[in-house]
């Protein structure tokens, strides 16, 4: 998602880019006049569409241990399935 020069909310366009954008949508669509798609809500109506019912969660160990996906997933009906985490070290 790039923002314009006058559509911008104080955020840099690379930060708008993160994970972590996942977690403040709402905050910066509410910031601007263009139409902003989330993700989560684009996959879940074409998960819907093609009648799948579970959904597998991979991304960044953050996006990943936190609940927002999750939960907006849930939210349209949809079970979430997120692997267990790795094991760190060697």
């Amino acid at each position: 998602m790039l923002i314009s020069g006058e559509e911008r909310t104080g955020v840099d366009d690379r930060d708008a880019r993160r994970d972590e954008l996942g977690n403040s949508a709402e905050h910066y669509a509410a910031a601007v006049r263009i139409p902003m798609l989330h993700l989560v809500e684009v996959t879940a109506a074409a998960a819907r569409g093609a009648g799948v019912r579970t959904v597998g969660l991979l991304g960044a160990a953050f996006t990943m241990e936190q609940d927002f996906y999750r939960d907006r997933l849930a939210s349209h009906g949809l079970t979430v399935i997120v692997p267990d985490a790795a094991p760190s070290g060697p």
